[in-house]
């Protein structure tokens, strides 16, 4: 017995991500940068800083989500922070490297539930990462060859 085809296109199983959760992209041409608004953003490249600068991407806003997407963000003693979060809380900032910056790869210090997830942190000059004591860090990395501290 032979199935009878339907007029009407197939319709797919799944969607687009974007379509489930818009994510906006962060390319290196972009950096510095400031999020001011609450989403989901994605960094498109890796980075390595030429000049004196304060943060590599600067997180001002509650309720973000930064995915490095892999890439490295490189302070190579020039960028204070990879990544600054500088917002009241509700950011997560996962899946990529952070290292050589002069002050800590990642800094939030006045943010509540911050998230760090499946990060390597290394050779920042201050810390590898400075959060307040209620912040989750599942699966990172920190390496740093002068002291023993995250």
């Amino acid at each position: 017995m032979r199935r009878r085809r339907s007029a009407q296109p197939a319709r797919r199983a799944g969607c687009a991500l974007d379509e489930v959760e818009p994510r906006t992209p962060i390319a290196p041409a972009d950096i510095p940068v400031t999020i001011t608004a609450s989403g989901s953003y994605y960094l498109t490249g890796s980075v390595s800083i030429g000049a004196p600068l304060g943060a590599v991407i600067t997180i001002d806003a509650a309720d973000v989500s930064l995915d490095l997407n892999g890439f490295t963000i490189d302070g190579a003693g020039n960028a204070d922070f990879g990544v600054q979060i500088t917002s009241s809380g509700g950011v997560a900032v996962k899946d990529g490297v952070v290292r050589g910056c002069v002050g800590a790869g990642v800094a939030g210090l006045t943010a509540d539930d911050v998230r760090l997830e499946r990060l390597r942190l290394h050779n920042n000059s201050a810390e590898n990462a400075i959060v307040r004591d209620r912040a989750t860090l599942l699966h990172c990395n920190a390496i740093d060859k002068r002291r023993e501290r995250l």
